[in-house]
């Protein structure tokens, strides 16, 4: 057997390439994303993230602001309909350059909103509207001039029920058929209609 070399295994040693054990690696690459190095790039990214959304939300206001200074509703009709309420037509002047407008009703009692505003149909800018009512001045109905005979909105003084921001359901369209023949019995010449109604739709 022959002797072991104790040199030759220090020389060995000092004449092999550098290495480290695995902990030790992962201990500097620790080391390394926690700091300075590290720390930037990740720092960046999330400001880059932030400005982001932040511009993103900034656009989304701007956008809102235009919309909401573009849109106005500007009154076309003040109408008495007795017991202190008022029904108002306003139209939408978004598209203000289109002849083709949405027109809305309100009513008032005072300086209350008992309805608000309220889409009813749409229409060239010169329409002009009146008000039906029935013998007893409780119900009234917004009707254009010149076709009188269709209902656009309808407003019971007693009750407070409106036509048609309370349509849609069965017992509403059984009402609004009470609200239409309370208001025929009071109008022998003429036979009403609710727009929704008309074949092919109402136009204003």
């Amino acid at each position: 057997m022959r002797p072991t070399s104790t040199h030759k295994n220090h020389a060995d040693k000092e004449n092999a390439p550098f290495s480290e054990s695995p902990a030790a690696m992962t201990g500097e690459r620790l080391r390394l994303d926690i700091g300075p190095l590290g720390v930037v790039p990740r720092l960046v990214k999330a400001l880059r993230k932030l400005f982001l959304r932040t511009a993103v939300l900034v656009l989304l206001v701007v956008v809102a602001v235009i919309v909401l200074v573009s849109w106005e509703l500007t009154t076309v009709a003040r109408l008495d309909a007795g017991h202190g309420i008022q029904i108002r037509v306003v139209a939408d002047t978004y598209w203000h350059r289109d002849p083709i407008r949405a027109y809305y009703y309100e009513v008032h009692r005072g300086f209350s909103t008992v309805v608000e505003t309220t889409y009813f149909g749409g229409g060239d800018s010169d329409v002009s509207f009146e008000l039906r009512t029935t013998s007893d001045r409780k119900l009234v109905a917004l009707v254009e001039s010149s076709e009188p005979n269709i209902v656009y909105a309808m407003f019971d003084i007693a009750t407070g029920e409106t036509w048609p921001r309370d349509s849609g359901l069965k017992e509403h369209r059984q009402r609004e058929d009470t609200l239409l023949a309370r208001l025929q019995q009071s109008h022998r010449d003429i036979t009403f209609i609710l727009c929704d109604r008309v074949s092919g739709g109402a136009s204003l």
